[in-house]
């Protein structure tokens, strides 16, 4: 990669870029400042070498000619292996982003009452028929965020769960029946066995 001011870039610069047998492209930027034309035309008509390189005129400023250098970077570029099943969509198994649902789903109903005191862990994450059944579990710190976790009537609990099914289901692309629980593990946050059986690292 080359880069150099559009009224300082001379011909002999991009006709180096054409020796190397990698796949060259030359994208002319700055085109806002005027003059615009006898820029573009300087180096569309470059002696350019064999193979010619692309020319690309692209002003970040006014967001021109973006969408065309990604196209032309990634046409080039090979291919590359599979470094995990196909049919694998993370590396991470799907009780561990069903916890995270769940657990995002608890902060946004809870944020303001208890944003950092709950903790989710899936006690079964059981497929092979629909609906998927997940039985979760909810931990927070005292008997009275428990009562808040719940709310009025189940009505907070409900509320959640609804929010993180959905989100669950678009991820498994199937219904799914979420079992919520919640569980009074007193000052889980220090303590170290449970923040490890919990899925948070500690040194």
């Amino acid at each position: 990669m080359r880069s150099c001011a559009p009224r300082r870039c001379a011909p002999s610069t991009m006709r180096r870029s054409s020796r190397t047998s990698a796949p060259a492209l030359q994208a002319v930027a700055g085109l806002e400042r005027p003059p615009r034309a006898p820029i573009v035309t300087v180096y569309t008509k470059a002696d350019l070498g064999t193979p010619r390189p692309g020319v690309l005129a692209v002003s970040a400023t006014r967001r021109e000619g973006l969408d065309a250098l990604l196209a032309a970077l990634r046409e080039p570029l090979p291919e590359g292996p599979f470094h995990y099943d196909p049919d694998e969509l993370a590396t991470q198994p799907m009780r561990f982003f069903a916890a995270e649902f769940i657990r995002e789903a608890a902060f946004e109903q809870l944020h303001e009452e208890l944003p950092y005191s709950v903790a989710c862990e899936i006690d079964e994450f059981r497929e092979g028929a629909e609906p998927v059944y997940i039985r979760a579990v909810l931990y927070v710190e005292r008997d009275s965020q428990k009562g808040i976790v719940i709310g009025e009537g189940g009505r907070t609990i409900k509320a959640l769960g609804a929010a993180a099914r959905a989100k669950i289901e678009a991820l498994l692309g199937q219904r799914v029946f979420l079992d919520l629980h919640v569980k009074v593990l007193p000052k889980w946050r220090r303590n170290e066995p449970a923040l490890k059986r919990l899925g948070y690292a500690t040194s």
